[in-house]
């Protein structure tokens, strides 16, 4: 994952810029839909998260609430942010029950970034409950096992002109720790979390070879070397199995036995790169970026097939995300588009 900054309409203008695209439906041979779409001048693009029929989207120093009951018809009710004196800026959102938590932050910035929490009871008027700031910190994944939340993202203390060091800050009902996850890197590193272990894929400073790095949920670990060939930027771990993703190629990696593992499947792609995200939903791996939507059937792991695909553009940048049977696509020339998944 990787920090994303965005940008916002005063909120006098939605009512202005706002067009709502009725009566949408539009489909191809991959039997994913296109359902409901907002066109307005949003001017940039923002974390998204389903919770019933309300979405929640980070622009820029708000987050906006779409009501997605009549779809196609889409209708922003509402807008909401930590009080005036955080300076916030969203990058990443999830629910855990009835409390939102929204990690923000901004990239080679001095100011402290880290994770604002909101009371959801009231799904359409969320109350501020708390900010935790981080010195010099974007934060770009939050994750729960058990009752930790697991907060990772980039510390711009080192050098903001071209090293950043990955970290990983761990929020337990007790106490605060955090560990880095890394040696520091030039881009970017390339998290997944399983019950026990973080795998982190990081590019070295000399830019020649990427690491693994398997460490248990406290940080202590061992660097695995995958070789200059392999250049993952993505990674998703299910079960026993992970789905790596490099510029070029889908991997189906076997971790049945962390620190070792294997690539079982190299599957060659177009249109893959960076801004990759991928949900897996029973035997089905959805992997949307800004060119589209793939599905690949991962039932048999060593013989994935790709059995659905939609392709559009919503620009670079992409965020997304999949509840039940509807998914939702934001990138940095759209606002949100929602499709029909059911058939896929």
């Amino acid at each position: 994952m990787r920090p994303q900054l965005t940008q916002r309409i005063i909120p006098a203008l939605i009512g202005i810029c706002l067009l709502f695209t009725t009566g949408l439906v539009a489909q191809d041979s991959s039997n994913v839909s296109l359902i409901g779409k907002v066109d307005d001048l949003w001017q940039g693009y923002g974390p998204v998260i389903i919770i019933g029929d309300l979405t929640y989207i980070g622009m820029g120093d708000e987050i906006r609430i779409v009501d997605i009951s009549d779809l196609p018809n889409l209708e922003i009710i509402g807008t909401f942010a930590p009080p005036d004196s955080i300076d916030f800026w969203s990058t990443v959102l999830e629910v855990s029950g009835n409390i939102l938590y929204a990690g923000f932050g901004r990239a080679r910035s001095e100011e402290s970034g880290g994770i604002a929490v909101f009371d959801i009871s009231d799904p359409h008027n969320p109350e501020f409950v708390q900010a935790i700031l981080i010195s010099e910190f974007g934060a770009d994944y939050i994750h729960f096992i058990d009752d930790n939340i697991y907060l990772s993202g980039l510390n711009y203390g080192y050098n903001r002109t071209l090293y950043y060091s990955p970290e990983i800050y761990v929020y337990g009902l007790e106490e605060i720790n955090n560990f880095q996850l890394a040696p520091v890197t030039l881009n970017m590193p390339s998290i997944g979390f399983t019950e026990d272990h973080i795998i982190t894929v990081v590019e070295q400073l000399n830019g020649n070879h990427e690491s693994v790095w398997i460490s248990n949920l406290s940080g202590e670990g061992e660097q695995v070397h995958w070789g200059a060939e392999y250049y993952s930027k993505y990674i998703k771990p299910f079960g026993n199995y992970a789905l790596s993703i490099t510029e070029s190629e889908l991997h189906i990696l076997d971790i049945s036995n962390l620190p070792e593992f294997e690539v079982l499947m190299r599957i060659e792609q177009n249109r893959l790169g960076y801004d990759n995200e991928v949900f897996i939903i029973g035997n089905l791996a959805y992997i949307i970026n800004g060119w589209g939507i793939k599905v690949l059937d991962t039932s048999n792991p060593e013989n994935p097939e790709i059995v659905s695909e939609y392709e559009f553009w919503v620009g670079a940048d992409t965020h997304t995300d999949i509840s039940g049977d509807i998914g939702c696509v934001m990138g940095s020339k759209s606002g949100p588009n929602y499709f029909d998944l059911s058939n896929s």
